[in-house]
């Protein structure tokens, strides 16, 4: 008898865990199909739910942003690498991370090659799932695609 009990608590306790995966699930997928990120947001940008808790949204970062657009704006206009605009962002204008470190080479192509910084991005990653950010963008998409025409020809 104590086994039958025990087997039914499980099976409660599993599907009531299969019930909050579906509903998490659905909720990060609205919040994308409403524009939002599901997913913490690239340096640059900060996740702010104002005065309701349950919508967050994703905001400009008051210390960042302009740094990194500045420093995009470097690559696209030609007048730096990728290499001479890390030295520049990171050395001289003291852009760090989101825990105040230095941010490395391979974060900043990260950045570099990132489509949220025009205003899209893809949920879940790697999905194929693309959609347009309610965000504002830091740059246009064809100053993205500068970019990356630069990076592939080097």
């Amino acid at each position: 008898m104590n086994q039958k009990i025990t087997q039914s608590i499980k099976q409660a306790m599993e599907n009531q865990f299969n019930n909050i995966s579906i509903i998490t699930k659905r909720g990060l997928r609205n919040k994308a199909e409403n524009g939002w990120c599901p997913y913490s947001p690239p340096l640059g940008y900060l996740t702010d739910s104002g005065k309701n808790k349950c919508r967050k949204e994703t905001v400009i970062d008051p210390k960042k942003f302009e740094l990194i657009k500045k420093a995009f704006e470097l690559i696209y206009l030609g007048k730096n690498t990728p290499l001479e605009a890390f030295d520049i962002v990171t050395s001289e204008w003291g852009l760090t991370n989101k825990n105040g470190a230095r941010i490395s080479f391979r974060s900043w192509c990260g950045m570099l090659t990132n489509p949220f910084y025009y205003g899209e991005f893809e949920y879940p990653k790697d999905s194929g799932k693309w959609y347009k950010g309610k965000h504002n963008p830091m740059l246009t998409q064809a100053e993205f695609l500068k970019i990356q025409a630069f990076l592939n020809k080097k």
